[in-house]
This record gives structure tokens, C-alpha cells and sequence, in this order.
């Protein structure tokens, strides 16, 4: 039969295409009526469909159901994507397995332009493939081949979907009771959209005049040989090449890195027949100054760091400037020598739990309680902080690591799938406050088979500072003032609620086996001084 479709629902029959397993989003999205019109897409493999309190939240329950073994589809609004970038890049950069994974991103709400901003710019640094469809017949091939690319290179794929392509409407010729068989044009309809962008071009206009001017971009030295260098790193190089620049370099160090000082940039490539540029983490900078040198039809040589010898993602040490000095500069002789070996060991990246921390007693005791777990090992979740360190030796607990807040989301997303497996999160008691408070609500009515471990750093001498006229004050919190975790969550009925002290850690193990064996939502607070707190107040 024929059948209008318009853009958004595409992307529904495309994913029904695809044999998608779940769907997420929030009601101002996808609404009952949207779900109502679209049930003989839902219907024929009756997929889950999850609504949630807000963007983050159907975000991580999707990725958990992807994770879990579902092809996987969520809708977010473009106010909502920003929200996302933190989680976003921790996806692209895990290891984890996951099925076919599909963002549809309604881009650029109209009458909404507190939330207008073009979201391409960030999938550079999000590293995620964006792919917009231009009608709903390529809307739902796109669709098809998201899950494809998604499954094949392991990484999420958006959508872009335009308020254009949303209206748009194109009369198909489906079987409702099979699979679709094929499509042809009949007409589209795409409304009247205002261009709302004038203002925030003229505000950025001005801001590259006024970056000219900056007086945080400088012009150090006058030497022959031409570096562009930003922020700390320059401290970096003075300290390598000394405080005499003036003799063999002329330096251009920029404070302003978005807007670049463009015009200051130009006289200086084209004052110079080549310019070493000293940049940290992707070449962001660099990739600017060469549009420069494009756009203005320079002949100067850009060298950079080679990407073959050194990493792109870490900070540049003392050595790997030298090595680049060396390379570059002609008879350049380092004024100091630091090897490799000598800055890993100082870096505290690679320090161990900190010292005298009471979670390596718990730790070591809840690694030996799932080791004594008959069946099959529960799969552990943790939240970035301290929970993350189960990842290390001598633990090697975790086995999927999240953004702030993000486990519990991620735990009960995979719970919809495998409802007979017992998942444990550990979360500190900040991000269950900032983020993971709703997305425990809505394990809570999700029923999952669940044990989630906060982490309760408390410090009796943390102070707030409030100003109060001209004076500043300085008041300890009263334990009346503090929020008892305990008391909140033993509030709900339903699920089980135990406290451990720093002085119950080495016999953990009881607690955690009462806790496991609660079928459903059961929480574990451990509670103990934080050490780093108490010598940053101590000192």
C-alpha cells in the first residue's frame, strides 16, 4: 500500500529494516501519539521502548541496551547533544563491544536560539562518523546503513536531522506486513526556515578584531628561526632554550585560541620561509594555520610534530621538545637532558590508589567476595574517579568504565536485556548527586537485578566560604546540615539499603553477600574520610 511518510519517521522504518531492538528518548520527543502513529513499525518485532527524564539518561540506557547485545536507536534534541560530549568520548574511545548504535540528532530547533549552534563542529573531536540525510527515502537507507557502520567500526553514528528533512513528506509504497520493498518520489514539503545566526556572526566578527589587539598574543624575540607556540607549553620551552629568545628565535605565543589572531598569524608566515608549530594534544592550532596558508595563497612550510614518533593525545615532555628542537633548529644543543624513563616515573598518572586511601581495604575485600561467587562473574561498572581505580592492579575489577554519573544509566539499560544477570556499579557520592540521581529513579521502576556501591567520601573538615558584606567567612558544615544519604534512599521501599563504615571495611564481605543476594535494587554506602581533602585542609 501507498503511504506518506515524512522524515522522522524514516528513520523508524529504516531501523525496523535493520531489526533494531530498542528505542530511547523522552516524551517531548517521542510522544505517545508519535509511538501511536507508528506502531506497525514497532509492532512486527515489538522492539523495547524506553522514555526517560531527560537526554543523558535515554543516551546511556541506549548504549547499555547496545552494549547488552540490541541494535539500538535514541532521539535527541540538539540542546540536549551538548550535554553528551563528556559521555560521547568516552564511547568512541571504548573497547567495549556493542551492536548497532544509531543517534538521531534533530539539529538547529527553530524559535529556540539559545540551542542553535552548528554541532558539526564537534565530531572532529569527537571522533564519531555524522551522516545527514537530504530526503526520508535516504533517510531510511541511511538509517540501515548506521547500524552497519556502527557494528563494523564499533562506534556510535548520528543523524543529522534537519527541521527541513523532519517536515518533508514522500509517499511510499510499503508492505506493512513484510519487509519494505521499495519507494518512489511523490512530493516534499519543506517550510519556510529565517536565518538566526546574524548576531552571533557579528559577535565573532568583532572578537577577531579585538583578538588583534590581545594582549595575550606576543611577538618575543627576533631571531631568525620562527615558532607559533600557546598557553603553558611555552613556560615549557623558555625553560628549555632559556630566557636569551631574542638572539636565535622569534616566538609568536598566543593566549587567544579561539578566535586565532588571524591577521598577526599572516604577517608572521609571510615574513617566514617555514614556522615549527609546538601544539599539545590534536593539531587544532595547526590545522587553522594551514587553512591560513591556504586561504592566502602563502608559500611558508609548516613543520610539526611528526605523529609517527610522538603520541597526539598526551602532553609534549621536556625530551620530545628537544627532540623537536634538535630536528629543526640548526645547531640547536640541549641545555638540558631528561629521558623518557625519568618523566613516567614522576608523572601521577601512573601513581597507584592514593596513599593511606581506606578503599584499597575495601577494594581487596570486594575483589575477594566476587571471586567467590558461584556461576558466572558479575559484570562491574564504575563511574571515572575513584571507582576507576578498580581497573588497576591489584584489583582488575572493572569491566566497563563511565563518565561521571553514567553508570547506573548504563547498568540499567543492560539489565532490560539480560534480566537474569546481576550487574554491580560503583559510583562516588558526588556523581550520584550531579548526575546519577535520575537515572537510579528510573532503575528503580525499571526493577533491575542491580547492586550499586556509593562511595561516600566524607571530610569533617571541609569547609563552605560564603561572603557576607566585605568579610569573608569561613563556617564548618554542621552534621545536621548534611544531606543523610541513608535516610534518602531507604526512603523507597523496594529496594535494600546498608552503610559500612571505614572501620567495617575489612569485613565487607558479609555486607556484600546480603546485598547480592537481594533480588533487585539493592545500595551499599561506604563511607570514609577522603584523604586527599584531609591534607589539602591539613596543609
Amino acid at each position: 500500500m501507498t503511504k506518506e511518510i515524512s522524515g522522522d519517521e524514516a528513520i523508524l522504518w529504516g531501523a525496523r529494516e535493520a531489526n533494531f531492538g530498542y528505542i530511547s528518548s523522552y516524551p517531548d520527543i517521542l510522544t505517545k501519539e508519535r509511538l501511536n502513529k507508528n506502531y506497525r513499525v514497532f509492532s512486527s518485532q515489538s522492539p523495547v521502548i524506553q522514555l526517560n527524564r531527560n537526554g543523558r539518561n535515554a543516551f546511556e540506557q541506549a548504549i547499555g541496551a547496545s552494549y547488552g547485545g540490541e541494535r539500538s536507536l535514541i532521539y535527541l534534541k540538539n540542546s540536549d547533544f551538548f550535554s553528551l560530549i563528556d559521555t560521547m568520548i568516552a564511547v568512541s574511545l571504548k573497547r567495549t563491544k556493542m551492536k548497532g548504535f544509531v543517534i538521531a540528532l534533530i539539529d538547529d530547533l527553530p524559535g529556540r536560539p539559545e540551542y542553535v549552534v552548528d554541532s558539526r563542529k564537534f565530531f572532529p573531536l569527537l571522533n564519531i562518523p555524522l551522516l545527514e540525510p537530504s530526503n526520508p527515502l535516504e533517510g531510511f537507507e541511511m538509517t540501515c546503513e548506521a547500524f552497519l557502520t556502527s557494528e563494523s567500526y564499533q562506534l556510535p553514528v548520528v543523524l543529522r536531522l534537519r527541521p527541513g528533512y523532519q517536515a518533508m513528506v514522500e509517499q511510499f509504497e510499503v508492505d506493512e506486513n513484510e519487509d519494505i520493498k521499495h519507494f518512489h518520489n511523490d512530493y516534499i514539503k519543506i517550510p519556510r526556515l529565517e536565518t538566526i545566526h546574524e548576531d552571533v556572526d557579528d559577535k565573532i566578527a568583532s572578537l577577531r578584531l579585538l583578538v588583534e589587539q590581545s594582549p595575550f598574543n606576543n611577538l618575543i624575540g627576533h631571531g631568525a628561526f620562527r615558532m607559533i607556540v600557546s598557553g603553558f607549553l611555552f613556560q615549557k620551552l623558555q625553560g628549555i632554550i632559556g630566557n636569551n629568545l631574542d638572539e636565535r628565535y622569534l616566538i609568536l605565543k598566543l593566549g587567544t585560541i579561539y578566535p586565532l589572531p588571524e591577521m598577526m598569524i599572516k604577517q608572521l608566515l609571510h615574513e617566514s620561509d617555514s614556522v615549527l608549530v609546538l601544539e599539545e594534544g590534536d593539531p587544532f592550532i595547526e590545522t587553522m594555520i594551514q587553512d591560513v596558508v591556504h586561504r592566502y595563497n602563502l608559500e611558508t612550510r609548516i613543520y610539526s610534530r611528526p605523529k609517527t614518533n610522538m603520541s597526539d593525545t598526551k602532553e609534549l615532555q621536556t625530551w620530545e621538545l628537544e627532540e623537536l628542537l634538535n630536528k629543526f633548529v640548526p645547531g640547536y644543543q640541549a641545555n638540558v637532558v631528561l629521558f623518557p624513563y625519568k618523566e613516567k616515573e614522576t608523572s601521577i598518572r601512573n601513581l597507584p590508589i592514593c596513599a593511606g586511601c581506606d578503599f584499597h581495604t575495601l577494594f581487596t575485600a570486594l575483589k575477594k567476595a566476587i571471586s567467590t561467587i558461584k556461576g558466572k562473574r558479575p559484570l562491574v561498572l564504575g563511574d571515572r574517579g575513584c571507582p576507576s581505580l578498580l581497573d588497576k592492579s591489584p584489583y582488575r575489577l572493572l569491566d566497563i568504565s563511565n563518565p561521571p554519573g553514567s553508570a547506573i544509566a548504563v547498568a540499567t539499560g543492560m539489565s532490560k536485556h539480560k534480566p537474569n544477570e546481576k550487574f554491580i556499579v560503583l559510583t562516588e557520592s558526588e556523581s550520584f548527586f550531579q548526575e546519577g540521581i535520575n537515572a537510579f529513579l528510573m532503575a528503580i521502576q525499571s526493577d533491575v537485578n542491580m547492586m550499586v556501591i556509593i562511595l561516600d567520601k566524607i571530610g569533617d573538615d571541609v569547609v563552605t566560604c560564603y561572603r557576607k558584606g566585605n568579610e569573608d567567612m569561613s563556617i564548618d558544615l554542621e552534621e545536621s546540615s548534611r544531606l543523610s544519604l541513608h535516610q534518602i534512599l531507604e526512603s523507597y521501599s523496594n529496594i535494600d539499603v546498608f552503610t559500612v563504615e571505614t572501620e567495617d571495611f575489612p569485613d565487607f564481605e558479609e555486607t556484600f553477600y546480603r546485598a547480592y543476594d537481594y533480588k533487585g535494587l539493592s545500595v551499599i554506602i561506604a563511607r570514609t574520610k577522603c584523604i586527599i581533602n584531609h591534607l589539602i585542609y591539613e596543609s
